[in-house]
């Protein structure tokens, strides 16, 4: 019974606003922790684990393009009926190629207002409330700036995450 309770009161403290932590291995809240975790659902297609891939959704999903929200319930049953994300395509490569050949990076909301106007009201209007706790991932561009030296798809290599509830999620499929 002792045991039990001192587990509610540290649990209980462990609640409390400020104490809780950034989740490990998910990286900070910033634009370096965006795109760790980014990079890390990327490794998913190399790898091809989709149920890693499916871990990293968010509640609610959307496009880019402007469709949403899905549900993740959703998404997970178009997942678990069809090709995973990447394709076939990916697994024929390695990760290491991926960072040897590609320059990922993430934008934060600023930068989406910058480089993609009207981007942020779209998904603000569709129910996404892009803000400071979203990023969108560039993933396609290769360090030589020369389009003919990637060899991927370049649809999965852009998406949304977002930083909620203390942990990074997948958001928006980019295409």
């Amino acid at each position: 019974m002792r045991k039990e309770l001192l587990l509610c009161v540290l649990m209980t403290i462990c609640l409390i606003p400020g104490c809780i932590t950034e989740d490990e291995g998910a990286g900070d809240f910033t634009k370096e922790g965006a795109l760790e975790f980014s990079l890390q659902i990327v490794e998913t297609y190399f790898t091809n684990d989709m149920d890693e891939f499916k871990s990293y959704l968010d509640d609610e999903i959307f496009t880019l393009e402007g469709d949403g929200p899905i549900s993740r319930s959703e998404v997970i049953s178009f997942l678990d009926e069809n090709d995973y994300v990447a394709d076939e395509e990916y697994p024929d490569h390695t990760y290491q190629e991926y960072l040897d050949t590609y320059e990922p990076y993430v934008m934060d909301v600023d930068g989406v207002n910058d480089e993609f106007e009207g981007l942020v009201d779209n998904m603000n209007e569709i129910g996404w409330d892009f803000d400071d706790d979203d990023y969108i991932f560039i993933g396609c561009e290769t360090r030589s700036g020369d389009e003919d030296d990637g060899f991927l798809w370049d649809d999965p290599l852009v998406f949304g995450v977002t930083h909620e509830d203390g942990k990074w999620a997948f958001k928006a499929f980019g295409g």
